[in-house]
């Protein structure tokens, strides 16, 4: 039976230096100098991005996910890109749930 040899970082380092050429002494490139930050009086940093008003960010609202068969949910999608006025899946999915628990707590 033959006995297989593992291989090192080192040899994997010698390989790649054999393929490029390089010698394997890594060169200690200086760091790039940092500009100074000078604070400007009345000066103020604009907010980056978008006022968070989703439901993403807004915590009455849970990311949740179902198993539903392809066939109905492409054609739920369907109806919601054609339908006045327009709603999402969200929406759909929030509006029956409500409606079920509403019918469900009527019950005796």
């Amino acid at each position: 039976m033959e006995s297989r040899r593992t291989t090192t970082r080192e040899d994997h380092e010698d390989f790649f230096n054999r393929i490029t050429g390089r010698s394997g002494e890594l060169e200690e490139a200086e760091p790039p100098a940092a500009k100074p930050s000078i604070p400007v009086p009345g000066l103020r940093r604009q907010k980056r991005g978008r006022k968070k008003t989703g439901k993403r960010s807004n915590p009455e609202w849970e990311l949740i996910s179902a198993y539903m068969r392809k066939s109905t949910y492409r054609r739920v999608r369907r109806v919601l890109l054609d339908h006045e006025p327009k709603m999402n899946f969200s929406d759909l999915i929030e509006g029956l749930c409500t409606e079920w628990l509403e019918e469900i707590e009527e019950q005796p």
